[in-house]
């Protein structure tokens, strides 16, 4: 699969990319919500590791800041998202983040599902 990558920067010519250090706040509620776009696309993908329940964190602040996300997830990080961790379970989250979209009506976040490990 081939896929352009897209940068867009500010009027300092610096690339708009999500700051790790700046605090979100947490999207909550069930539906369709509407997210300002700002155009940029975001290809995350997760393997079997334990980090991979961080991936619906990473996927909320992506998504919150305007980012079109694909994620890609092998069946062993899908298994590590089964697990309820900091009381919620990683793949119910991530289908709720699935239900957004922007305000022109694109899909925010689509998953991929790899049956092979890389």
């Amino acid at each position: 699969m081939t896929r352009k990558s897209h940068s867009h920067s500010n009027e300092s010519g610096k690339a708009n990319f999500p700051n790790p250090n700046q605090k979100e706040e947490q999207i909550s509620g069930r539906g369709s919500i509407a997210v300002k776009e700002n155009g940029v696309g975001v290809l995350l993908a997760a393997s079997g590791s334990v980090a991979a329940v961080k991936v619906p964190e990473m996927v909320q602040m992506l998504v919150k800041r305007g980012h079109r996300v694909d994620l890609v997830l092998t069946d062993s990080a899908a298994h590590f998202l089964n697990v309820a961790y900091h009381g919620a379970q990683g793949l119910d989250q991530l289908r709720e983040l699935e239900s957004y979209k922007s305000q022109s009506g694109h899909q925010m976040l689509k998953i991929w599902r790899d049956a092979d490990e890389w």
